[in-house]
């Protein structure tokens, strides 16, 4: 377990100052890209995507495994996968998760209904749009891939699964509760 295991906290900055390089250069790649005019406005948004995807979540799970490897730990005890009573945990989390999805789709309805009754106009999400419109099958499985598994994964592991832990172990129990909330926050919005 992470407990017996912690992250170093120069390993963690050292990952940190990584995916702010991986994210840096993605945005370079971007505005390049953007700037030749090469590509149509529906091209570019799903290059984008595909970049900015890859140049964070992508990059976290490459280097989170590459920093392990260099720790000599593994997943299942830097972050407790393969644990015992797994399968129980899993199942449980999809009994929830069945429970919860009606209560959150009337939730949708209803803040769609309030905002048509205060007179604004919900959009639906460029990204989902995205997978929507996406021309071809496969198109819409890799957007969809990267949406419901790289992006949430990458985002637990850096937010959760390394920073949580560093700063709670380092004797910040609060700014690790806080701190990664607000922190991660941003990030799924960027997506």
């Amino acid at each position: 377990m992470l407990s017996e295991k912690p992250w170093r906290l120069e390993q963690v900055l050292l990952l940190g100052l990584r995916l702010l390089a991986s994210v840096f250069i993605g945005g370079l790649l971007i505005s390049g890209l953007a700037a030749t005019h090469w590509l149509g406005s529906s091209a570019m948004k799903v290059v984008t995507l595909l970049v900015s995807i890859s140049s964070f979540h992508g990059a976290a799970l490459v280097l989170i495994h590459a920093s392990l490897r260099d720790y000599g730990s593994s997943w299942a005890d830097a972050f407790g996968f393969w644990a015992p009573g797994i399968g129980r945990t899993i199942l449980m989390a999809l009994l929830v998760m069945l429970g919860i999805l009606p209560i959150a789709w009337s939730l949708q309805q209803f803040s769609v209904w309030v905002m048509e009754l205060i007179h604004l106009h919900p959009e639906v999400q460029s990204q989902v749009q995205m997978v929507q419109t996406a021309d071809t099958l496969p198109m819409k499985l890799l957007l969809g891939f990267l949406a419901i598994l790289v992006a949430p994964l990458g985002e637990e592991l850096v937010f959760r699964g390394v920073i949580y832990p560093t700063l709670k172990q380092l004797g910040f129990p609060q700014l690790a509760l806080w701190g990664t909330s607000l922190l991660f926050r941003p990030s799924i919005s960027t997506w």
